[in-house]
């Protein structure tokens, strides 16, 4: 009965090797009509595999599976993939535990083929290529420029759509944090400057000897001063004559008289002068306002036009800024009156914990809340759809720990057969293996994407996805 068991189960075996081999030799034979993946999956099982050490001048990671792709005219294809590695079995705990070894530091490694050696030249190598480990590369991945873009323009619709409602419901509670925090920060800074009188005291009289007296009142006194008398005069002359001619000697003259008497009712002087102030000088001051405004702008442009006296404001100011007592002094003051102000905490604590706080936060999340629903939707996909390529391909690496890997074989220039020497005749067993220096992305795309440049970028790669690539999620 054993025997009879066997025999079928032999038998059995053989037949379906030979339905298999007539599948895969009919498949081959008729290639026009068959369609891709089937083709792929053919060439896969039917044809002859071959292999080729990759080696490195110093240790790198390498894990059994990596992919290896072959750059072509049509971009990146997989070629094959890392089936075994060299490496010091006594220093691994996983080889001493009995556990296979997937991932190690190597400097040799073998690349299998899937169907078959592709044509390689002399020149020829294989390039390892990692994916940033850092949390750049999640931020870099998931808001690429055309997801930038996108959010952008989802909030600038918002902010367009809501602009008003929201100005007219958040200005009160601004208003109310600015001028409350100005009111505590000026009274803070001042009651710590009240503090430190004598550090102040000390910094004034250093910089009223060796700044203002030395090198600002020389400055005024030759270069500000000759400005104000050149600009100035030709005004006041005539505002001044102007004011003479109104002037009433008769009227002042006897009043004073009178004051001077010991007759009552004094003060008859004053009381002259501010009518004369009043309805003489002023009305004659406020004729040449303009002309007083363009005096004061004619003497500020001349005086900053000046090279010295800018020259002497700009070293009395860099030296003033650059002293480390100076320095030292608005650190403590800054950070007593802001930074650790209880006070203005509190404030602002307070103001936005108001009931106009609230009502204004509740009615903004009212009118934003379908913005914040569509840029998740934009980051990282629908929950009844398909998820985004950036959040696939960081769920992949990040979380079941794929794509980490891949080697890009280089094959350089084939000779043509009647240029090869005689000893070229041997293929290849052995190919350098490099460093990859620029800032890739894994060749395998994702097409779930709502990104325009994802899909972009995956329809310009579809001839570089495996055939069994799930594009619809995160994959295997």
């Amino acid at each position: 009965m054993r025997n009879n068991l066997e025999i079928k189960l032999i038998a059995g075996v053989l037949i379906w090797m030979a339905i298999v081999a007539s599948i895969v030799i009919m498949v081959r034979h008729s290639g026009r009509t068959s369609p891709q993946a089937v083709r792929h999956l053919v060439d896969y099982v039917g044809a002859q595999r071959d292999s080729i050490d990759i080696v490195s001048p110093f240790s790198v990671v390498i894990g059994i599976g990596d992919p290896v792709f072959m750059e072509s005219e049509d971009g990146l294809k997989p070629v094959g993939m890392v089936t075994d590695f060299d490496f010091d079995q006594s220093r691994s705990d996983q080889a001493n535990s009995g556990r296979p070894v997937r991932l190690a530091w190597v400097k040799r490694a073998t690349v299998t083929f899937f169907s078959g050696r592709p044509p390689i030249g002399n020149e020829a190598a294989v390039e390892l290529n990692a994916t940033d480990q850092s949390p750049a590369w999640v931020v870099k991945t998931m808001m690429s420029p055309s997801m930038r873009k996108e959010i952008t323009g989802l909030i600038h619709s918002a902010y367009t759509d809501h602009q008003e409602d929201l100005i007219k419901q958040f200005r009160p509670v601004i208003e109310k944090t600015i001028v409350d925090s100005a009111r505590l920060i000026r009274d803070g800074i001042a009651l710590e400057l009240e503090r430190r009188q004598d550090t102040v005291a000390a910094i004034g009289q250093r910089y009223q000897r060796d700044v203002v007296q030395n090198a600002l009142i020389p400055v005024i006194q030759a270069e500000v001063w000759p400005i104000v008398q050149e600009e100035a005069s030709p005004l006041v002359e005539q505002i001044g004559q102007e004011i003479w001619q109104e002037v009433s000697v008769w009227r002042f003259g006897w009043r004073f008289l009178y004051d001077k008497s010991p007759l009552p009712g004094k003060n008859l002087s004053q009381k002259e002068f501010d009518r004369f102030v009043q309805n003489k000088a002023l009305p004659i001051f406020e004729s040449h306002l303009e002309d007083v405004i363009e005096l004061q702008q004619n003497m500020v442009a001349r005086v900053l036009a000046n090279e010295e006296v800018t020259a002497t404001v700009s070293t009395a100011a860099g030296q003033f800024l650059s002293d480390p007592e100076v320095k030292q002094l608005f650190k403590e003051v800054f950070r007593h009156a802001v930074v650790n102000n209880p006070e203005l905490r509190d404030s602002i604590e307070q103001t936005w914990r108001s009931t106009d706080a609230k009502q204004a936060m509740r009615m903004a999340n009212n009118r934003l809340e379908s913005t914040i629903t569509n840029i998740g939707q934009a980051m990282f996909g629908s929950p009844n759809g398909k998820i985004t390529t950036e959040f696939a391909r960081v769920l992949r690496n990040r979380v079941l720990h794929k794509d980490d890997r891949w080697l890009v074989l280089k094959p350089g220039k084939p000779q043509p057969p009647q240029q090869q020497p005689p000893q070229a005749t041997e293929p290849l067993r052995v190919l350098p293996l490099l460093i990859a220096t620029a800032d890739t992305e894994f060749p395998i795309g994702f097409s779930a994407s709502t990104s325009h440049e994802s899909r972009e970028r995956n329809g310009s790669q579809n001839s570089a996805a495996m055939p069994n690539e799930d594009a619809g999620g995160v994959g295997e």
